[in-house]
């Protein structure tokens, strides 16, 4: 059967302990969607004004979708996780002070605006997160991390990045899969970026203020054009990859604790700190460009 929600603002509850799945086609006239326990799966369609998860986890399975077509909002509480393997349309404002994730396979487009407040926002290999809005995403105060192994699609920034993950110590991971099609920084607070090898980076990434640390990590190469890093004191190499750094740009220290970095013909690295230049044992660093320390 079917269950209607009629007139009025109504809201429908998903609760209880352990797994449970419910078919989202079987209900209608619902404006609100809460999930205050258990771990579900939702299959078929649903058309809903919010969603908030307030405990436990919320999965969209394969072929499911779900449109928040409201202005209101999706939020993700602390300690709470959405999986998306299937199509969330939204257009209110997505905050995740949890785990949101976008599986493999899973599409996450938004028309509103994006906040990160202290959670993970994870885009996994084929996987599309994309976000018409001019203020892109957001950060908070809190410890806000960004992973991305898919595509991650950008509307032109109202300012000069379209990711700004503000204050407090914050983590973007971008591997050999994923793709950014906008600059981003990671605003104030000590800062970490992990790029693997087989990444192409064609954006700006900017540390922000503080003590902020590119780490190149991986197996196999990677090539990286120094002009697109801003403003990050630390470079570190680790992993058995080689990597070759190409143009220029200003760190305060490198350590080189293993594989192999390459500073390439016509690229430039300066350091401005005292801690100068670290090359581990069973690590190699060939400079054929410009060392200035």
């Amino acid at each position: 059967g079917s269950i209607a929600g009629g007139s009025g603002t109504d809201t429908f509850v998903l609760t209880g302990t352990g797994s449970g799945s419910f078919d989202l086609s079987s209900q209608s006239g619902f404006e609100i969607l809460d999930v205050t326990g258990g771990d579900w799966t939702l299959s078929g369609n649903g058309v809903f004004e919010t969603v908030n998860l307030v405990s436990g986890s919320l999965t969209l399975a394969a072929g499911a979708t779900l449109d928040a077509t409201s202005t209101a909002s999706t939020d993700v509480a602390l300690g709470t996780t959405y999986n998306v393997s299937g199509t969330h349309t939204e257009s209110g404002t997505t905050t995740v002070a949890g785990a949101l994730n976008i599986l493999s396979g899973g599409l996450y487009t938004t028309s509103g605006a994006t906040v990160i407040d202290g959670g993970t926002l994870s885009i996994a290999d084929g996987s599309t997160f994309t976000s018409t809005d001019a203020s892109g995403i957001a950060g908070s105060a809190g410890v806000d991390t960004l992973i991305l192994a898919g595509t991650l699609t950008l509307a032109t920034p109202s300012g000069s990045f379209a990711v700004d993950l503000g204050d407090g110590s914050d983590v973007f991971s971008l591997s050999a899969t994923g793709s950014i099609n906008q600059a981003l920084t990671l605003g104030a607070g000590d800062d970490t970026f992990d790029l693997t090898t087989g990444v192409t980076l064609s954006q700006v990434v900017d540390g922000g203020a503080d003590t902020d640390t590119l780490n190149l990590t991986g197996s196999g190469t990677g090539f990286l054009d120094l002009t697109n890093i801003t403003s990050f004191e630390v470079l570190g190499k680790s992993g058995t990859g080689t990597w070759t750094l190409e143009g220029a740009t200003t760190f305060e220290s490198l350590t080189v604790s293993g594989g192999t970095l390459v500073l390439d013909t016509g690229a430039s690295l300066t350091l401005t700190g005292s801690a100068g230049t670290t090359v581990d044992s069973g690590a190699t660093y060939n400079v054929a460009g410009t060392h200035v320390h």
